[in-house]
């Protein structure tokens, strides 16, 4: 089986290097079969893939002085630092 990895970004008016107190989000979406297309409702945030089950999951990440914070790391996750 292929997989095909997806980048879906909004454009927005922040500037291109993050600074102290800036976050972000890592969102994958895992999709049981191949797709050929992909939807997004008009909210311009939902995206849906027809019969195809899914699951998302992400993490919120703070940009601090001294590197990174992962705001939603959960107990019992491994923390492997990139």
């Amino acid at each position: 089986m292929i997989y095909k990895i997806i980048k879906i970004f909004i454009e927005n008016e922040t500037p291109d290097i993050m600074v102290p107190g800036m976050a972000f989000t890592i969102e994958p979406i895992i999709m049981m079969y191949p797709y050929d297309e992909l939807y997004m409702w008009k909210d311009n945030w939902t995206i849906i893939s027809e019969n195809n089950p899914s699951a998302q999951w992400e993490h919120s990440i703070l940009i601090t002085d001294d590197g990174h914070e992962i705001l939603t790391f959960r107990k019992g996750e491994i923390n492997q630092e990139i």
